[in-house]
């Protein structure tokens, strides 16, 4: 069996328009060469005002995922690289699969051989930030000199470097976590850096001090008219040689007790939301009415067989998955500005499964 197991519970509840037919069989093809819990989580993207059904999609990989990666022949050297390091560094070892996410670019016609981008997370930003290399088994130190150069393939430069650095110095404290992206496949020397839970009123003075020079008139109306309909802002930053002037805002919900409560109908701000993003001409409303109504709780049974192979204790191609219950859900918007003041609005969306749930 073969996380293509997972694609396939998938399909038969996603809408055309929001991913094509042939979408999903890139998909698969990529997901028929992994073992079947290589992750805990399958997502998609997709472009709010475009009438084509093409998203990019991706998954948090889980403990079992980031072995299999780091110890197996992969298709993905540099990823490899990456998971070995990760894992072993872990406390411990490959104890946090979770905060690690593959993106997959294939709505753009990128080869489907070329490896994905990479996202690692960094849960405890201060802490990594502030301590010296000899106290943590990933330091920035660490992660600059060794982590991002071995799988990138080339050092950093000193100028991106001095940029990252000053960057997170200025970081507000309040930041509940970060992300570090490599975008493996794109020909750029630069690092996709992501700020969660920054403030909204800290975000003006500090990109002022990390000398963005994006369009701020253009973030000041994101923020006015779409924050209040969601509780948490992240900040995409491009990092190079220069802090790019482009910019991602992602809005996303917080604090509830149970997941589904972020959900549409219960959190009604979703309905809202997209009533005003259609208003606005950034969503087609085919779009905004096909992923209100994908949030969905579907229980699933397997043949004996099926149930019988998944109770065997092995995280590879032979384990298949026991009955459980597959979960749909909205996970957040995300806004790209340009320098030039064009705004755009995705989406992202996906599935997980349960399993051993009650049904």
């Amino acid at each position: 069996m073969s996380f293509e197991q997972m694609v396939d519970l998938v399909r038969p509840h996603t809408p055309p328009t929001l991913v094509e037919s042939e979408n999903f069989e890139q998909i698969r093809r990529v997901a028929s060469s992994l073992p079947t819990r290589v992750a805990a989580y399958l997502g998609f993207e997709t472009k709010l005002f475009s009438d084509q059904a093409h998203a990019d999609f991706a998954f948090n990989l889980s403990n079992d995922g980031l072995d299999w990666i780091a110890r197996t022949d992969s298709p993905w050297p540099r990823v490899k690289q990456f998971c070995t390091l990760w894992g072993e560094s872990g406390e411990p070892p490959y104890s946090d699969g979770n905060a690690v996410w593959l993106e997959f670019d294939v709505s753009n016609g990128l080869r489907e051989d070329l490896e994905p981008s990479l996202f690692f997370a960094l849960r405890d930003p201060q802490s990594c930030i502030r301590s010296a290399p000899v106290k943590s088994n990933r330091s920035l130190a660490w992660i600059c000199h060794t982590l991002i150069p071995t799988t990138w393939g080339r050092l950093i430069s000193p100028e991106l470097q001095q940029n990252l650095l000053r960057t997170l110095a200025v970081c507000p404290a309040e930041v509940g976590f970060l992300q570090i992206g490599l975008m493996l496949s794109r020909d750029i020397q630069a690092l996709r850096l992501c700020l969660f839970k920054i403030p909204p009123p800290e975000v003006f003075p500090f990109l002022h001090n990390i000398g963005w020079r994006g369009n701020v008139e253009k973030l000041a109306l994101v923020l006015e008219c779409y924050l209040p309909f969601f509780d948490a802002l992240c900040l995409h930053l491009d990092i190079g040689d220069s802090i790019f002037p482009t910019l991602g805002v992602e809005l996303f919900y917080d604090g509830a007790k149970d997941p589904q409560d972020h959900q549409p109908p219960q959190e009604t701000r979703w309905k809202l939301f997209f009533d005003r993003l259609v208003a606005d001409g950034l969503c087609l409303p085919s779009k905004a009415d096909a992923l209100l109504n994908w949030p969905s709780r579907m229980p699933m049974r397997f043949a004996l067989i099926e149930n019988l192979i998944a109770a065997v204790k092995t995280p590879h191609f032979l384990s298949a998955l026991p009955d459980g219950m597959l979960v749909t859900g909205l996970g957040h918007i995300k806004f790209s500005l340009s320098p030039t003041g064009s705004t755009s609005a995705k989406a992202y969306f996906g599935a997980r499964y349960d399993q051993g749930i009650e049904i």
